[in-house]
């Protein structure tokens, strides 16, 4: 609990927190949305949501790469804070009908907001603890973001589950006409649907399912508006970590500086005590010089 007192561990967790939020929400509920909103199947679904991984992919490796070179991090955070916020707030505005192509770029400037900001906070913190310390420090900081990330996936997970069935009652007429439309087809969908097991979306026919495919378009985005705000905490947390200067030297070699530092440390006290010892001389005996009698001068 000592560590949070250091101000940069302490608001590294509280961007962390954040940012799990960001980056485990988004990725189960893109899934959702792709399979449920695009039709897609659950493996393509997982390719669809390749650009947020390749974003964050690219994006931190070449922000590791100028962090290496100029040993300046501070900016590039700030810059993946704000794109993790703008990139919320434009999947918050995509529909079942959205062009792939601009989910995909959304996709992409999220992710490289997670890429600048995830690992970096792990960096920063690293060079801001005690290197006798730093396994607890770096494995802090990620359980803190896998905290988050778990809090947030609850979170949205009830928010949706909560939305989806008024939303639909919300469509009930355009359900039921839809259903209608269907004749003797619409009868079996009627039973499926009042079992209350929803089939899956790419199997219902087109009048049905372009209506559930425009609820869960609409209510897998609202997810991402209702996070957007959230991950201004990140922008604030990042901004009030001190812009303190990277070390160049590895956990070893710092270890081993320390090691040296103590070792002269203990080599100077020892000098320091025996030269005291030295300095201390045992009591010289007294001198008879005077205590004896005086000759007289006459020699008796």
């Amino acid at each position: 609990m000592s560590l949070f007192k250091n101000r940069t561990f302490t608001f590294a967790v509280i961007a962390s927190l954040a940012v799990g939020v960001s980056m485990f929400g988004t990725s189960v509920f893109l899934s959702q949305y792709m399979i449920m909103a695009r039709g897609a199947s659950a493996t393509m679904a997982g390719l669809m949501t390749f650009p947020l991984m390749g974003g964050l992919l690219v994006i931190s490796t070449i922000g590791g790469q100028f962090i290496s070179r100029t040993g300046k991090w501070k900016p590039l955070v700030i810059t993946g804070s704000v794109l993790i916020v703008i990139g919320l707030f434009l999947l918050g505005t995509i529909h079942y009908n959205t062009n792939y192509a601009l989910v995909a770029a959304y996709m992409f400037i999220l992710g490289a907001g997670m890429g600048l900001v995830m690992q970096n906070m792990v960096l920063v913190v690293q060079n801001s603890v005690d290197i006798k310390e730093l396994g607890v420090a770096s494995s802090s900081v990620n359980f803190f973001r896998t905290l988050g990330g778990t809090a947030g996936t609850a979170g949205l997970g009830a928010i949706l589950a909560a939305s989806i069935p008024n939303m639909i009652a919300d469509r009930q007429a355009d359900l039921m006409q839809a259903i209608g439309s269907l004749g003797e087809k619409g009868k079996a969908v009627a039973e499926v649907l009042s079992s209350g097991n929803l089939p899956t979306i790419s199997t219902l026919p087109e009048p049905v399912r372009v209506i559930f495919e425009s609820i869960y378009g609409d209510a897998v985005p609202s997810l991402f508006t209702f996070a957007a705000p959230l991950s201004l905490i990140i922008v604030i947390a990042v901004c009030l970590i001190p812009n303190q200067a990277l070390t160049t030297q590895t956990a070893t070699e710092r270890m081993q500086e320390v090691d040296a530092e103590a070792a002269l440390e203990a080599n100077g006290i020892a000098a320091v005590d025996e030269n005291a010892g030295a300095e201390i001389q045992e009591p010289t005996a007294p001198s008879k010089q005077g205590t004896e009698p005086a000759m007289k001068p006459n020699g008796n």
